[in-house]
């Protein structure tokens, strides 16, 4: 999602962009006007690295910008291809900085502002989007999306009961707990605590989006969820404390709220605590006072 800026501001300055990605990144982008071809690679490119160097050779980019990869065997396919340039970060490439024409450092800022760096475009708008139609029917709901990639993250469940509560005893509100289906045993724990909340999991990329685009009001981890929340600029209250939400929360201009209590081990030291007391910090009173303003 950090790289639909930096694609948009190629696609305005008459570049003809092709984007390699995984499955969640095509099922995200495949509706996305700015791409002119779509390239997909598994889990394990090994298993198709010569046809994906065919293809890609067949395109034969003046340009190569690697925005992120955590498959070691993209840098050298991407060498392979002899690109005039091939441009990155310095750092993140696994030890494989050399294959690379050029590595930029990232210098401290958000991830948006560093892909649109990388691109020789620092100043072009930095607003993320969506490119999924919204649900027919728009009903005012509320949705948590209790999980995260990682548990440290993961603002305490307990803290989403108490709020969801409030929020359904004292406004009324119908709750929905929502995740992928390895969260499911948290969702319906969340849910059960709640009067009438409803648990939803493994809805597909773009019924997600779909539905995100007709709530009332999000609250997330620094997770997936939050970004698209902004991204369909819905209002969008964001929980952080062990990641540093300067690089990688929301950016710019948002409808929502951003709790982020400062914690002298951010960035997280240990990422492995038992207790996230960092993100107990977040009472489910502050939140429900920045949820006032778009449910009352």
């Amino acid at each position: 999602m950090w790289a639909i800026p930096a694609i948009r501001a190629l696609h305005k300055a008459g570049k003809s962009v092709s984007l390699l990605t995984g499955p969640y990144g095509k099922e995200l982008l495949s509706h996305c006007p700015y791409i002119s071809s779509l390239h997909v690679t598994s889990h394990a490119p090994f298993s198709h690295f010569f046809s994906l160097l065919s293809r890609i050779r067949k395109i034969q980019p003046e340009t190569i910008y690697v925005f992120h990869a955590s498959q070691r065997p993209i840098f050298p396919l991407l060498s392979l291809v002899k690109s005039p340039e091939l441009i990155g970060f310095s750092d993140r490439n696994k030890g494989l900085d050399s294959l690379f024409t050029r590595c930029a450092p990232q210098n401290g800022v958000h991830e948006i502002q560093a892909r649109l760096s990388l691109i020789g475009m620092p100043d072009a708008t930095a607003h993320l989007e969506v490119f999924y139609p919204k649900e027919k029917s728009i009903e005012q709901r509320i949705a948590f999306f209790p999980g995260a990639k990682d548990a440290y993250k993961q603002w305490p469940k307990t803290h989403f009961i108490e709020l969801g509560k409030r929020l359904a005893c004292e406004k009324g509100r119908v709750l929905y707990i929502v995740g992928s289906k390895d969260e499911r045993a948290l969702l319906e724990d969340i849910a059960n605590k709640i009067p009438g909340a409803i648990a939803k999991w493994d809805m597909p990329l773009s019924q997600t989006i779909s539905f995100i685009q007709s709530c009332l009001l999000l609250v997330t981890n620094d997770s997936g969820p939050m970004h698209l929340g902004f991204a369909a600029k819905r209002p969008t209250i964001a929980l952080f404390s062990p990641t540093n939400p300067a690089l990688c929360g929301p950016y710019g201009p948002f409808e929502g709220a951003l709790l982020a209590p400062r914690t002298p081990c951010r960035p997280c030291l240990r990422r492995k605590c038992q207790e996230n007391f960092c993100m107990q910090q977040i009472s489910p009173d502050s939140v429900y006072q920045k949820a006032l303003p778009w449910i009352t």
